[in-house]
């Protein structure tokens, strides 16, 4: 129970790398609030969470939208009296194509999830600094650090996210609040299923041959890189991005 007594945010939540942490927190004693756009499967996840005798609330919103953003932070603590700790996990779901023929709206709906991020931090970190320290992960990606053929406005923002986590991190660390990042390489997700699905077989061989491990990772090998990030075993550990890709990045 390391998180007793903890109020965690989690966006993202209702499926994917999200839910498995939103329920990791749950399980580990933390009263969890979830967000994402889809309130239906954000009031499954709620249920579920509660059946299992965790404390979980759910409450709707757009993370590209500040104003939802606000009201999600100032929801949490209305509700629990504080904010802990933070898992930014809420992204579009990219598209494959070069960067030649990328749309344009790709391109800026993954400049919005990058500005989402930033508000997010922006409202956590104002909660946190007065509830006197807490810690934040940013859901970053193994595409930032290798040329991913596809990908590229998606890894530009995911890069920008690298950046913004880094700086926060020494800003925030006199507030007693760290703040890291999780670069995540391949697992099995609703997201990940609809990216692979737009890759020609070349792009997905690409994808699979790169994992030094020769699998998929399990949601909860991700949940449990969140929760050690955020717990005080990482006490010491701030600005850094910690890499759960089976050794995609050695490749």
């Amino acid at each position: 129970m390391r998180f007793q007594g903890k109020v965690a945010l989690v966006t993202g939540g209702t499926s994917g790398l999200g839910q498995a942490t939103a329920e990791a927190f749950a399980r580990e004693g933390a009263k969890v609030v979830l967000t994402a756009r889809r309130e239906g499967p954000g009031r499954e996840v709620e249920a579920s969470i509660r059946a299992s005798g965790g404390d979980a609330t759910f409450i709707p919103c757009d993370v590209t939208d500040e104003r939802q953003i606000r009201a999600l932070v100032e929801k949490t603590v209305e509700l629990h009296g504080r904010l802990d700790v933070a898992y930014n996990n809420a992204w579009h779901a990219p598209k494959i194509n070069t960067i030649a023929e990328f749309s344009t709206e790709e391109f800026d709906a993954n400049a919005a999830c990058l500005r989402g991020l930033f508000l997010c931090m922006r409202y956590e970190i104002q909660a946190m600094t007065a509830a006197g320290g807490g810690a934040i992960v940013n859901c970053s990606s193994a595409a930032t650090q290798v040329a991913a053929p596809g990908l590229g406005s998606y890894s530009a923002a995911k890069a920008g996210l690298e950046v913004a986590t880094r700086i926060a991190a020494h800003e925030c660390a006199s507030r007693n609040i760290r703040v890291n990042s999780m670069c995540t390489g391949s697992f099995d997700t609703p997201m990940s299923r609809s990216t692979y699905g737009n890759a020609t077989p070349e792009m997905m061989q690409g994808f699979l041959s790169r994992i030094a491990m020769r699998r998929l990772g399990r949601l909860e090998e991700a949940a449990e890189a969140v929760l050690f990030l955020c717990s005080p075993a990482a006490s010491f550990i701030t600005g850094t991005s910690l890499a759960v890709d089976g050794g995609y990045l050695l490749t």
